[in-house]
């Protein structure tokens, strides 16, 4: 298993619909691009993060969520600067992330879906909004970062910039139980 040798402390593999633990044994409660594979479904596996919450935890949840829309150009734009960082590092990666993320396969990401169904829990959400597209893609390189930051900057919509970060492709939330 890659987590034990990344350093101390216990690491337990279990199903994410029936976590092997006592409810209330976490303080915080990470979520990273998960919620999505379990679109059919996704109470038992918000269920169960609920329950191994700690009162006062806090639940984090960050997943893919396309809700940017780029003009044609700004496409082609896109993809000209992916190709330009693949090429600044002949194609490699640097991370141990594996492979690059791309849009979900197993079903879309909902948030409103999601968010009421940790509501209804009886979760609060202290913070919602959206991370950066093209630099969240570019972050498995050396080179080229700065690159995909300036078109981020330049088609972050105005309007989403009062409620967030930027108006990119990542969903972030946080709540608490």
């Amino acid at each position: 298993m890659v987590a034990s040798t990344l350093g101390h402390g216990e690491y337990v593999v279990g199903d994410a619909e029936d976590i092997p633990f006592k409810d209330g044994t976490f303080d915080i409660c990470l979520c990273i691009a998960a919620i999505h594979h379990f679109h059919r479904q996704p109470e038992r596996f918000l269920q169960e993060m609920y329950r191994v919450l700690r009162p006062g935890g806090i639940l984090y949840i960050f997943e893919p969520e396309v809700n940017l829309q780029l003009s044609a150009a700004q496409k082609v734009v896109e993809k000209c600067l992916k190709l330009v960082i693949l090429l600044l590092n002949r194609g490699r990666e640097f991370t141990d992330y594996g492979h690059i993320p791309q849009a979900p396969s197993e079903g879309p990401f909902n948030s409103e879906q999601a968010i009421g169904i940790l509501r209804k829990m009886g979760m609060t959400l202290m913070l919602e909004g959206h991370s950066e597209y093209l630099t969240e893609w570019a972050r498995h390189f050396q080179r080229g970062f700065r690159l995909a930051a300036l078109f981020d900057r330049s088609v972050r919509p105005a309007f989403r910039m009062r409620n967030c970060q930027t108006g990119g492709s990542k969903y972030y939330a946080i709540l608490t139980k």
